[in-house]
């Protein structure tokens, strides 16, 4: 697919992207966060800058295939083989952590807390940007309703490439490979939930409709009910998020792919998936819901089904 992003390669177009485009020190106005001075400004450009630049150099690069990627300890196929299979029996003996930062290679997994995992074969797929607000209700709902949650990002912190600037562009398709798998031999994590009929929560983007059918179809055949809900935001809002989140952790999603790549593409297929299934072209969705994520409390703003976990997370209803 082509991407639309714009290159944030220069000092001056990352300066100008965050004051015009983004228009940051009005969203912080906003949000009565401290608006940024020119040479604030001129620093997190640098900063960008710096981790665009390795991330291009890492676009054809990654540790699954590339042994001059990996780390010294892990280099090694065999080894390497060990890590992963000890990565996914983590994610699948140890219960989530509060704060998906603290993940690293001996903590954290993704059960549920408090909770034993159920098998309902119940399956909710969460899509919106990055940085829409989604990890805290899919973490919610994952909790209450007994799920594991089928996320790369948590695989990923546990690979030791992961700490680098481009870390996770490195790990993107390894981490991947853990969580869902690349070959009929290797154990991940989904089969390990699907062949027991757990309940799954999948984060996703969400901004390729044909591509998010296929998962879909893909867990009904496996006798799933699959659910969709949407965090619905602006894009700017989103991106500044993302920035923000950035500057405050050092964790990085291109901003252009935000807000030129991906944009309203989320948005777009929610809708087109409730559309379709209003006007009976598709009965595939047990339910669907979208779910404002503006303020702090979400509010939900649409819905189709029952037991859309939009019902229990909605904080704005009056």
């Amino acid at each position: 697919m082509k991407s639309f992003s714009r290159p944030l390669i220069e000092d001056s177009a990352i300066e100008s992207f965050l004051t015009k485009c983004l228009d940051i020190n009005s969203i912080a106005d906003r949000y009565k966060l401290n608006v940024y001075n020119q040479e604030a400004i001129e620093e997190i450009s640098t900063k960008i800058r710096d981790v665009e630049a390795a991330v291009a150099n890492t676009d054809s690069r990654d540790t699954l295939d590339n042994k001059s990627c990996r780390r010294g300890t892990y280099r090694d196929d065999g080894i390497r083989d060990s890590l992963r299979r000890r990565i996914v029996s983590e994610l699948i003996e140890g219960e989530r952590l509060d704060c998906d930062d603290d993940i690293a290679l001996g903590k954290g997994g993704a059960k549920p807390r408090n909770i034993s995992p159920v098998a309902n074969r119940q399956a909710y797929f969460f899509t919106g940007l990055p940085a829409s607000g989604k990890s805290s209700l899919v973490n919610r709902t994952a909790d209450i309703l007994g799920a594991y949650i089928l996320d790369s990002d948590f695989a990923k912190r546990k690979l030791p490439e992961y700490s680098s600037p481009a870390g996770a562009n490195l790990v993107h398709r390894e981490a991947s490979k853990i969580v869902f798998g690349g070959s009929k031999a290797a154990p991940c994590l989904s089969k390990f939930c699907i062949f027991n009929g757990f309940n799954i929560v999948l984060p996703k983007v969400g901004s390729d409709y044909d591509e998010l059918i296929e998962e879909r179809e893909a867990l009904r055949n496996q006798g799933y009910s699959v659910h969709l809900t949407t965090t619905i935001i602006p894009r700017q809002l989103a991106t500044f998020r993302a920035f923000r989140r950035f500057e405050q952790t050092g964790r990085y999603v291109p901003l252009s792919l935000v807000f030129d790549g991906y944009a309203n593409d989320p948005n777009l297929t929610y809708y087109r998936a409730m559309t379709e299934t209003l006007l009976g072209g598709d009965a595939g969705w047990a339910s669907l819901a979208a779910v404002c994520t503006l303020e702090s409390q979400p509010k939900l703003i649409g819905k189709h089904g029952k037991d859309n976990p939009a019902e229990f997370l909605d904080g704005g209803s009056k």
